[in-house]
């Protein structure tokens, strides 16, 4: 596969600032992240592991920023063209 038909790049520092945005306002909705935009609240809500830890009060930060970061990563490799 050559450079031209790759899939768009996922920018991992804007994935990480994203869940840091949305652990801050968990009603964030539309951002921006790299080429995508999602809504943050959705896909948390959706994801319904990463929905459970959040709302859970006893989980410890670090596990709920991983549950979320996984949960923005898989909704933006659902979006992704696999090819340009």
């Amino acid at each position: 596969m050559s450079r031209q038909n790759a899939a768009p790049p996922i920018d991992m520092e804007a994935v990480l600032a994203a869940t840091d945005v949305y652990l801050a306002d968990p009603s964030t909705r539309v951002h921006r992240i790299g080429l995508f935009t999602l809504d943050l609240a959705a896909v948390v809500a959706s994801n319904e592991e990463a929905a459970r830890l959040v709302a859970d009060p006893q989980v410890e930060h670090q596990t709920k920023r991983r549950a979320v970061t996984t949960a923005l990563l898989l909704a933006l490799l659902d979006q992704r063209p696999l090819y340009q």
